[in-house]
C-alpha cells in the first residue's frame, strides 16, 4: 500500500512500469497497480524462501553456495540492465533464497524510487555490482562491509580498509576473495580503469 492523499510521483509509476516489462523467473512478478483509488496499491508477488540477511544470520553457506547465488543474482541484475533497468538499492532483504525454488530478487528499481537510490557514483551498473559484491562479502564472512544499516555485524577494517573476506574467515577460497574484492572496488580484473558490471562478475 502507498500513502493514501497525495498522487503517486511518476518516479515511482515509472519503475513499476519498467519492472513489469522484465520477465525473469528470479525476479519477483509485478501483477497488479491502482494508482487512481484512494488507496494506491502495487501488487507483486509474494516470494519464497529466506532474506539473505536472516540466511546469513542463522548459519553461513558453503563458499560453493554463496558464490553460486551472487552469480544468480549478478546474471539477473544483468538482464535487468540489459532492459535498461538497474536495482539500485540492492541490499540483505532484497535477495531471498529456497532451497527448491532457488533465488527471487525484490524491489528492481521500485525501491531506489520509494526510498531512494543507494549510488556509488554516477554508474548504475557499477553500483549494483557493488552491492553484489557486499553481498557476497557477508555470505562468506557473516560481515556487512557497507555503510547501509542491516542486522549484520559491521566488517572489520584495518586502517579504514575493509579487511578481505579471507582476513576474516577462514577457508575462504582465493578466487572467491579476490572477486569479491573486485565486485566492492568495482572495477575489472582485466582493465582496472573499466568498471565492472553485473554481467561480468
Amino acid at each position: 500500500l502507498l500513502p493514501a492523499g497525495p498522487p503517486v510521483p511518476p518516479r515511482v509509476a515509472g519503475a513499476v512500469r519498467a519492472a513489469a516489462r522484465i520477465c525473469d523467473p528470479r525476479l519477483a512478478t509485478i501483477y497488479d497497480t491502482d494508482f487512481s483509488s484512494e488507496c494506491p496499491y502495487i501488487v507483486s508477488e509474494w516470494t519464497p524462501g529466506t532474506h539473505l540477511q536472516d540466511l546469513v544470520l542463522s548459519g553461513l553457506p558453503s563458499p560453493a553456495l554463496a558464490a553460486a547465488m551472487i552469480a544468480d543474482a549478478a546474471d539477473t541484475i544483468a538482464v535487468a540492465h540489459q532492459a535498461g533497468l538497474a536495482h539500485l538499492r540492492l541490499t540483505p532483504r532484497s535477495l531471498r533464497w529456497d532451497n527448491s525454488s532457488g533465488l527471487k530478487i525484490t524491489g528492481l528499481g521500485l525501491d531506489a524510487a520509494l526510498c531512494g537510490p543507494y549510488l556509488d557514483g554516477d554508474d548504475p551498473r557499477v553500483a549494483d555490482t557493488r552491492a553484489l559484491g557486499r553481498m557476497l562479502y557477508a555470505l562468506l564472512t557473516g560481515c556487512w562491509p557497507g555503510a547501509e544499516a542491516t542486522a549484520l555485524p559491521p566488517a572489520p577494517r584495518h586502517k579504514g580498509q575493509v579487511c578481505t573476506p579471507r582476513q576474516v574467515r577462514a577457508g575462504v577460497p582465493a578466487i572467491l576473495d579476490a572477486i569479491t574484492y573486485r565486485a566492492l572496488a568495482g572495477q575489472a580484473p582485466d582493465a582496472p580503469a573499466r568498471p565492472l558490471a553485473p554481467a561480468g562478475l
